[in-house]
C-alpha cells in the first residue's frame, strides 16, 4: 500500500527523524551495532539498519517506495542526512 507523500522542510524532516529514532528505534537496537546506519521514513516510522546508508535506504524503499528518508548513525549523535 502506498503512503501519501507530504511536503516537509529539511528542518521538519530532521526533527521528525530524530524524534522517531530516539523515542522508538534506539531502545530496540542491540549492543554491538555502533556505527551502523538507520534509515527512517519520517512519514510512517518504518526503518531499516545496515552498515552503509545506501544499503539501509535501499532496504527501506523496498518496503516504503515513497519514503522520506532520514539517517542516524547508531552511537553517534551527529550523522544527519536527508535523502
Amino acid at each position: 500500500m502506498a503512503t501519501a507523500t507530504i511536503e516537509l522542510t529539511k528542518e521538519e524532516i530532521a526533527h521528525r527523524g530524530k524524534e522517531i529514532y530516539y523515542r522508538d528505534i534506539q531502545p530496540q537496537i542491540a549492543p554491538g551495532n555502533e556505527g551502523r546506519v538507520v534509515a527512517i521514513d519520517v512519514q510512517t516510522g518504518a526503518f531499516e539498519m545496515a552498515d552503509l546508508a545506501t544499503d539501509s535506504a535501499a532496504q527501506l524503499r523496498i518496503r516504503v517506495p515513497d519514503a522520506i528518508v532520514f539517517f542516524m548513525r547508531v552511537g553517534y549523535p551527529t550523522m544527519a542526512r536527508i535523502l
